[in-house]
This record gives C-alpha cells, sequence and structure tokens, in this order.
C-alpha cells in the first residue's frame, strides 16, 4: 500500500504556525518536508496588540529552522496551499515522528544522525562544515514504502 502524502506525522505533534510561504516558494511550489528558513519577518501594531507576519523560502544545510508538514499541492491541511503561485498559511515542524516521501536518495541505516542538505532535504552526511543535524533515522525507505522514517529533535 503506497501512502499519498508528502510527511506523515506520526506521533505527538509540535507545529508552529501559521507561516507564509514566500514569492520563491510561490512560484515555484514544494514539496512537504522542505527545509525552510525566515525570508521576512514584519510587524505592525494592531490595537492594544501587534500583527506579525513571517515568510519563508527554501532552507539548506546552515540556514534552516523547520521543515513544511504538507507540500503546495496536497489539500490535507488548512496550513497549506494547493497550487504553485498561490498560497495559505504554512505549517513548520521542529519536532516528532515523521514519515517523509523526499529526501535525498542515499543508503540509510537505522539510528543514523540526519542532517539537512543544500537542497533543503533529509541526507544521512553532512554536506558542508556547519551542517546541521535534525534528527535520526527511525524507518528505512525500503521497509516503509520507500518512505524514509525520521525523529526529528531539532534544533
Amino acid at each position: 500500500m503506497a501512502y499519498g502524502f508528502d510527511v506523515m506525522e506520526l506521533n505527538w505533534d509540535f507545529k508552529i504556525g501559521p507561516f507564509e510561504a514566500g514569492p520563491i516558494l510561490k512560484s515555484t511550489g514544494w514539496v512537504g518536508g522542505t527545509w525552510v528558513k525566515l525570508a521576512t519577518a514584519t510587524s505592525k501594531p494592531d490595537g492594544e496588540g501587534m500583527t506579525v507576519s513571517m515568510k519563508l523560502e527554501k532552507g539548506d544545510d546552515t540556514s534552516s529552522i523547520g521543515f513544511l508538514l504538507r507540500g503546495n499541492l496536497e489539500g490535507t491541511d488548512l496550513h497549506t496551499s494547493y497550487n504553485s503561485g498561490v498560497t495559505g498559511p504554512v505549517t513548520l515542524c521542529q519536532q516528532g515522528l515523521f514519515m517523509f516521501k523526499y529526501y535525498e536518495d542515499v543508503p540509510y541505516t537505522l539510528n543514523q544522525i540526519l542532517y539537512i542538505s543544500t537542497n533543503g532535504l533529509l541526507t544521512n552526511a553532512p554536506t558542508g562544515p556547519n551542517s546541521r543535524s535534525c534528527g535520526f533515522c527511525t524507518g528505512l525507505p525500503a521497509d516503509n514504502n520507500n518512505y524514509l522514517g525520521a525523529s526529528i529533535v531539532f534544533p
């Protein structure tokens, strides 16, 4: 049985947001599991409080702050956009147990430390001298319909 999600959440979650996809993500689209960075963060007075707007763009091995739970073509979550070029709020995740459909195509082993690649995807080796680790492997693609299991413990 094949799964139909970019990222499947398997346990208690730690989701933050909503954020908004920035102009590059809007124009190119994205898949769930893409690691992202802050592009802009602005605020303005709103009565007695403040309204904050934060936009995200694709991250890399040194600048990422979390990954997107759903891709822009998945209509399964209120915190997603349905088409490239159009966006709504997006959900950012930093902790939990997940199954990723998109990741760097390398061999993985259970308990292996995972990193963020320069492409903004999970990988099993640092891609640069300052690459950040983000979790460890909890499921092999060969055993899970080509999904990579990961326990994300970031930052």
